[in-house]
């Protein structure tokens, strides 16, 4: 996986940050943040970028401890043939024998972090426009349950989104690292 590509990554897990971290300050304070930040747009741009990052990293690293367990558990009955070897161990042997079997598996591996940490995103997004409107009474009550439910939907959904990819990644690492052993010879 390149730079770049962990650094978009980084940067759309991240923005899900910026959103909630927005809606929450807002409810801490009278006004929208940006009444709060005045900057020249390039400058308030690289901001937005910079700290997207940094957040994309924290909530990618909160999500991998929170969802870990999980995957874990996935990789156990999904690989409990291989009981020797990890899933990290597997993978090695693709990226050092195949770049495109490796690629296609980090690309999944991506689409898997994101949704785990859009989890997170989506649950600290409902909690802010909760806090928001407890505090500011910005919405209607109609408004406020709907956009909760559509946010509890997003949630569900992309947790079940999440689990579907752990499955297929891991299935992906499982049968690549077979058909490479068998192509090499080298049996399984």
């Amino acid at each position: 996986m390149s730079t770049t590509q962990i650094f978009v990554e980084l940067l759309i897990i991240g923005l899900g940050g910026i959103i909630w971290l927005s809606i929450f300050i807002s409810g801490i304070f009278k006004g929208p943040v940006e009444n709060f930040v005045h900057f020249p747009d390039a400058v308030y741009a690289l901001l937005i970028v910079c700290v997207a990052y940094v957040m994309g990293i924290i909530i990618d690293r909160i999500a991998y401890g929170i969802f870990n367990s999980l995957e874990k558990r996935n990789g156990k009955r999904i690989l409990k043939d291989y009981s020797d070897l990890t899933v990290e161990k597997m993978l090695y042997y693709i990226s050092t024998n195949s770049e495109e079997l490796k690629n296609k598996i980090f690309y999944n591996r991506s689409r898997l972090r994101i949704c785990r940490s859009w989890i997170i995103n989506f649950c600290l997004i409902a909690i802010s426009i909760t806090f928001l409107n407890v505090r500011k009474h910005a919405l209607s009550f109609i408004h406020f349950i709907l956009l909760l439910t559509i946010l509890v939907i997003l949630i569900f959904l992309t947790f079940y989104v999440w689990n579907e990819l752990s499955k297929d990644h891991l299935k992906s690492v499982k049968q690549s690292y077979e058909f490479l052993k068998a192509e090499k010879g080298d049996g399984v």
